[in-house]
């Protein structure tokens, strides 16, 4: 699916309880195991959040298994620097899935830092050590909780508050 920054249709993987609350507003992502699209609720205009289709119909066993594994730790994390759990919708084992879940998650405005990176190059030490040291800390979290991330990279990695066009962002040395 490529990027649109016009409405966009509802996705065929949502189930009917996720239209009904949800109207989608813009494509967000795809990645090896889901895409996720930036979604409007119906009843509050104004709240946003990020709804990830987890899975295929063809899922295998083994990726149904993460697909659980990742609803049930999200449903006990709780830290300001990872995404929250709002909601979740499972097809019934005996339907036509066209996924495995589909999930309601805390929406984080901001570019990834991938995306800074491609934009400006190197980030300035600031900048650098407060994302560095949030990422830690969440990192950490986890950790205590016997859970390991193991997609960590700069494009799962959401910069809030920072702007392309912000000056504190980037290493005016080297430009």
């Amino acid at each position: 699916m490529a990027e649109n920054n016009g409405p966009i249709a509802v996705p065929k993987e949502w189930p009917a309880e996720v239209v009904h609350i949800y109207e989608p507003v813009k494509f967000l992502g795809q990645g090896g195991f889901g895409m996720v699209v930036l979604a409007k609720s119906k009843k509050e205009k104004t709240q946003l959040h990020a709804i990830k289709v987890v899975g295929s119909k063809d899922a295998t066993r083994k990726e149904i298994g993460y697909a659980n594994r990742e609803i049930n730790i999200l449903t006990e994390v709780d830290h300001p620097n990872i995404m929250r759990l709002v909601q979740h919708w499972e097809p019934a084992a005996d339907s036509h899935r066209n996924c495995v879940a589909v999930m309601a998650l805390s929406y984080a405005a901001g570019p990834t830092l991938q995306f800074l990176v491609n934009l400006g190059g190197r980030l300035s030490l600031p900048f650098a050590r407060v994302v560095c040291a949030q990422l830690v800390d969440a990192v950490s979290y986890l950790h205590g909780r016997a859970v390991v991330h193991r997609d960590i990279k700069p494009d799962n990695v959401i910069v809030t508050g920072a702007s392309k066009d912000d000056d504190e962002v980037y290493d005016d040395i080297i430009k």
